[in-house]
């Protein structure tokens, strides 16, 4: 089971990391007021917000790997990758959905695509909630 959790994880990673990389290529070139709309504020902090959050689900997701590779207890890593998977990539979802504007929601649009497995994955991980009571359960052993 916990392979398979991780596996979720993975493929979690990366619909996140493609969907951002889509948004960043999409915001670099969609210009507004006669320039690319990355160059404002609010879109720039918006997607390094969720680079961050990338990067949070890569780092955990790949520590609970090497601990299952390496016969190492992975229980903590992998129910804090639950819920970076789960809560922080919904976030990428709507990041990324949000900055692409209407094309964003438009089903012949690829990013549609990443947006419904994303919410596929994180019904398939339950709700983080879940991840940080597990997570408290065990720790509190």
């Amino acid at each position: 089971l916990d392979h398979l959790r991780l596996g979720i994880c993975a493929t979690q990673l990366g619909v996140t990391e493609r969907a951002l990389s889509m948004t960043a290529e999409y915001t670099s070139t969609r210009e507004q007021f006669g320039r690319p709309i990355a160059t404002f504020q609010a879109v720039g902090q918006r997607l390094a917000d969720q680079y961050v959050n990338v990067g949070g689900i890569r780092l955990v997701t790949l520590s609970a790997a090497w601990r299952l590779a390496n016969g190492v207890d992975a229980t903590e890593d992998l129910l804090v990758s639950k819920w970076w998977a789960s809560e922080r990539a919904t976030d990428v979802a709507n990041a990324t959905q949000h900055c692409h504007g209407g094309m964003g929601v438009a089903i012949d649009y690829p990013l549609h695509r990443y947006t419904l497995w994303n919410k596929h994955l994180t019904v398939s991980l339950g709700a983080g909630t879940q991840s940080l009571r597990a997570l408290g359960d065990h720790l509190a052993r």
